[in-house]
């Protein structure tokens, strides 16, 4: 998490699925004179973040429709709030490996994150998140990038855990 903060110099989380919830894990602060103001130990609905949208592609559609019919309900005017977006969402994150989030926990805040999986399945999201002012293409790229070879070297290490989750 540190070398991805040393790169993209924007806050970086790890967070688990529980109940339906993001269960956030760890969070490394970057340098920058504004942060985005997060909790270990907090929770948050995943079907409104990047890291609980990541972890949620783990799961079938099928999983998602049950637990979330009538219960997408709206923290932000940007909050997804219609079953068959965050499930359109869902089915782009398992082909890119990257979750999007612009506004629907924090207004002028966004977050990209990606699954880390063990063994196939999703144990795990990480993330970088930012204030919308501080974004660019160049920067989205670079995030993107970061993400996805931070996840194969973080996935490589979680398969010489002797954990099951």
């Amino acid at each position: 998490m540190n070398d991805i903060v040393n790169v993209c110099n924007e806050v970086c989380q790890l967070g688990i699925l529980i109940d339906h919830d993001v269960f956030y894990l760890a969070k490394v602060d970057s340098e920058q004179p504004i942060n985005l103001v997060s909790t270990v130990g907090s929770k948050l609905p995943a079907y409104a973040t990047a890291l609980g949208k990541a972890l949620l592609s783990g799961h079938t559609n099928e999983e998602i429709k049950n637990y979330y019919k009538n219960k997408l309900k709206p923290i932000t005017s940007h909050t997804i709030t219609n079953l068959d977006k965050l499930l359109d969402q869902i089915e782009k994150i398992r082909s890119e490996e990257i979750a999007y989030e612009w506004e629907e926990v924090n207004k002028d805040t966004g977050c990209l994150a990606t699954p880390l999986r063990k063994k196939g399945r999703v144990i795990a999201a990480i993330s970088v998140s930012f204030p919308l002012y501080r974004i660019s293409e160049e920067k989205l790229d670079l995030i993107r990038k970061v993400l996805q070879e931070k996840r194969i070297v973080m996935e490589q290490l979680i398969s010489q855990l002797d954990l099951e989750f």
